[in-house]
């Protein structure tokens, strides 16, 4: 296994685990049709949810987020219809979530050891970390992209990103 495909699989187990800290249950892990895979497959308590998750080591080229290309977000529909379909479910009930992972600096680690998820900025329920003031800030762009900003947490050593009903 490439050190790539450790840290994906490191960053799949971490967001699991962070879904399931937020109350919800994992239904489906790498779930596979001919057409790709679905990383998570969960269920919030009130609608099924495909996560797709995006890990990577640094952020020094680009945001994980940022990998979801509008020809992503097209395949993820695809594939969360084809779930849908085959598990009776009504597509119009299936979210797409996108959770970006990066290991956690130690600075990360002091603020939030032995608290399990530790809300850095935002919530998860809505609200919304307001756009950076200046527009020369490259955050900017990203942050009015994905609605203004998106919470983010720590979970089993990864700071975690989470924008919900993104494609």
């Amino acid at each position: 296994m490439t050190d790539n495909a450790a840290l994906g699989r490191r960053g799949e187990h971490a967001a699991a685990a962070y879904l399931t800290r937020l109350g919800w249950t994992i239904l489906d892990r790498n779930w596979r049709c001919p057409e790709g895979e679905l990383d998570i497959v969960a269920y919030d308590g009130r609608r099924h949810v495909v996560c797709e998750v995006k890990t990577r080591s640094t952020a020094a080229f680009g945001a994980p987020l940022e990998a979801i290309t509008p020809d992503k977000a097209a395949r993820l529909r695809r594939l969360a219809g084809r779930w849908a379909a085959e598990h009776r479910v009504r597509g119009a009930d299936v979210r797409i979530d996108v959770l970006g992972l990066t290991p956690c600096t130690p600075p990360h680690r002091a603020v939030s050891r032995g608290r399990g998820v530790s809300w850095i900025a935002g919530a998860v329920f809505g609200k919304r970390r307001p756009a950076p003031a200046d527009e020369h800030d490259p955050r900017h762009r990203r942050a009015r992209r994905l609605g203004g900003g998106a919470p983010h947490a720590e979970s089993c050593g990864f700071s975690v990103e989470h924008v919900r009903g993104v494609c």
